[in-house]
Formats: C-alpha cells, structure tokens, sequence
C-alpha cells in the first residue's frame, strides 16, 4: 500500500508543490490512526494512553481545520459513517467528550475571532462567508459538475488508476466477510469503504471543486488496491487477465516517470512563481519595493522566494501613487502593461510566461536618455546602463 501510494500520480506531483492539500492529508491521516488504535482497544480496560489517543484525534482534527478550514474535520464524519454502519453510535460519545472540543473547533474559531477583530469592516464576509461557505453551496471558483470526481479520479490515481474498478468492486463484495486473512477482516473493509465514500460525496456535492482535493483519500485507495491486487494475484482471476493488468501498470508508470522527471521540471518556468521572484532580485540590486499590480495572489510566493520587498497595487490610482512617491518598477499583466503604457510611459524590462497567464516587469520612463533605448535604471540608481546587444532607437 505503501509503494502504491508514493507511485501515484496525484501523490506525486503534489509532493513537488507547496500545497495545504499535503498538511492536510498528514493532520487527517494522524486523525484517522488515532482512531483506528482506539477502536481496536475497544474491548480493553480503558487506559490513560486511551484520553492521549483523544486528545492526539481531536489536536489532529482542530490543526487541519486550521489549515483549510471545515475540510479538516473530515475524518469526524468518516468516523461517524463507520460506527453507525456497525450499530455502535455510543462509540461516539467515548470518542467526543465535551473536552475535546478545546482541540478540534475552539482553536478555529479563536483565530477566525483574532483575526476578525482587528481586521476592516467585511472581512468575516470575505474569509469566512464568500471563500468558505459560498464556495461549498455556489461554487465561485473553480466550479465543476457533480459528476467531475468520476472521470478525475481514475487518471489521477494512475497507474494504479487502471485497477481502480478491480479495487472498488473487491470492496464491494468483501464488505461483510473477510477477504483475506485475520488481518484484512469484513469491519476493516467497511472503514475503508467509509474512509474514501464519505470525502468522495462531501466534495462532489460542494460546488468548487479541484483534483487536489481528494489527496486524503489516496491513503485509503492504496489500501484497498493493494488488497484487491493481493486477491487478484492470489487466482482471483484467470493469469493472462492478471499478466495483461500488470503489463499495463508497467507501461503507465514508465510514462509517468518520463513526464514527473523530464517534462514537469521544464514547466516550472511557467507554473512556479521562483524564476520571476529571481528576475525581480536580479533586476533590483538597491532593494527598493517592487509593485505588484492586481497580482495579490503572487505576493507571498514572491517574498518566500526571495524578489525582495513587494508593495500591493490594487488600482491604477495605487499605480500613480506608487509613481509619485518614486517606486520604479512594477509587475503586472501584459494586458494591463499594454493598457497602461502609453499613460504612464511604461517600458517593459522583463517577460514572463505566455498566453492569459502573460506577466511583464515594467519600469516607468521618466527621462530622455531612458526613451532612447537605455536599459531602465536599477532601483535607486541614477546611472543608466545599456541593454546588452541592443541599439538606441
């Protein structure tokens, strides 16, 4: 299950990124653990290492909330899905002591409180009603169809994708007798079948969707394929099936290795935000802020990879007034650029990426010599250099 999870494309490819998918995936599988240790002492005397298994769940729970909000409370209604398909709801009760709820909701509500507070007028509004639950019920980005999760998870779980349906119709038929041995019991394929339906319904009914979203579950998958491969191996089906499945996953893989090593690496130009924050570095020796223009999105991106200061521009207003009090150089759109050039007598120093994603650093002219063809000036530096192997115009 292991080799099958650290093989899997999404898993993969996530695992390059900064993303709070990966946190989050680490904070409900530490939930889902603690769980699944507690419930296997359930016919034990209860023990001071059972409220540390509590309290481990509900400190789980509270951090991922914290990291992507109401999605990090999953593994609760994962967990409340299973015991009441097993007739045991009181486990609950064992499960949520009033205490808990110090570790796994207080902690959100007290930063959303915290930052609330001091924070301007609609700021509740936009962070929690528009970028939470708007998202959930309207779908303001990346709205999909209800159906999208169906033909996105298969490609995404490749190559082990391709023994998806082997691995949902063994869960299926093995729901209520044990498959394999003592260890794979009838109890613990129906947690799994809890484990990957539960956040598989949550986020296909939400109206905002993205394939990142269901990376929690991919721990889950990986157990039920390699359980399901184990049968299938094991004469479940006739050997040329098995041969031709194999060489299948063999051939998918080999793809995949040749895109995640060779191809992913070259796209990083135009999907990492770095080589821009080294351009903006390189450009601006002096240290002085770098406008962004209507890019707030790439503020933090750009400060973690070192471009230097960054000051926020959301207007043209802001652009002039970044102008006036002697800002020198701005990174905004290329349509923006294109629009904004003749007014405040832009000259591009730096091109990034291409098509609607298009970004372009942009100096403000303020001399004759710089209109000439001169290169723009480095922040704070009087003297204009040349543009390598250019020519005055």
């Amino acid at each position: 299950a292991g080799g099958i999870l650290a093989t899997s494309f999404r898993f993969v490819f996530t695992a390059r990124r900064a993303q709070l998918d990966v946190l989050l995936t680490t904070l409900e599988l530490a939930a889902i653990a603690c769980f699944l240790w507690l419930d296997s002492r359930r016919d034990a005397d209860p023990s001071r290492w059972d409220k540390w298994a509590i309290l481990g769940f509900h400190s789980a729970l509270g951090l991922a909330a914290l990291t992507k909000g109401p999605a990090g409370w999953l593994p609760l209604a994962i967990v409340a899905a299973f015991l009441a398909w097993e007739g045991r709801t009181r486990s609950l009760r064992r499960l949520v002591p009033a205490w808990s709820l110090l570790f796994s909701v207080a902690p959100l509500i007290a930063w959303v409180t915290l930052a609330t507070l001091p924070a301007p007028d609609g700021y509740f509004q936009t962070a929690v009603g528009d970028n939470v639950f708007a998202r959930i019920v309207e779908g303001p980005s990346h709205a999909r169809p209800i159906y999208y999760y169906l033909h996105q998870l298969p490609p995404h779980s490749l190559p082990w994708g391709l023994a998806l349906p082997l691995a949902l119709t063994w869960l299926v038929a093995h729901r209520r007798e044990a498959p394999l041995s003592r260890a794979v019991s009838s109890e613990s394929v129906r947690f799994l079948i809890c484990w990957i339906a539960v956040p598989f319904l949550v986020f296909s009914l939400s109206a905002g969707k993205r394939a990142g979203y269901l990376l929690p579950i991919f721990p889950g998958l990986a157990l039920a394929m390699s359980a399901a491969l184990m049968a299938y191996r094991g004469g479940a089906r006739p050997e040329p099936a098995a041969r031709r499945l194999a060489i299948a996953i063999v051939a998918v893989a080999s793809l995949e290795l040749v895109l995640l090593v060779g191809v992913a690496p070259w796209l990083n130009g135009s999907k990492s935000p770095r080589p821009i924050a080294q351009a903006l570095a390189f450009h601006n020796p002096s240290n002085h802020p770098t406008g962004l223009y209507d890019l707030s999105p790439l503020e933090g991106a750009l400060v973690y990879y070192g471009a230097g200061p960054i000051e926020r521009l959301d207007d043209v207003a802001a652009v002039e007034s970044f102008r006036s009090s002697g800002g020198s150089a701005v990174l905004m759109r290329a349509r923006h650029a294109s629009a904004l050039r003749e007014a405040f007598g832009l000259r591009t120093i730096d091109s990034f990426r291409s098509g609607d994603r298009a970004l372009e650093l942009v100096h403000f002219v303020r001399d004759r010599e710089e209109s000439r063809g001169l290169t723009p000036r480095p922040w704070g530096d009087s003297r204009p250099t040349a543009i390598p192997g250019s020519a005055p115009r």
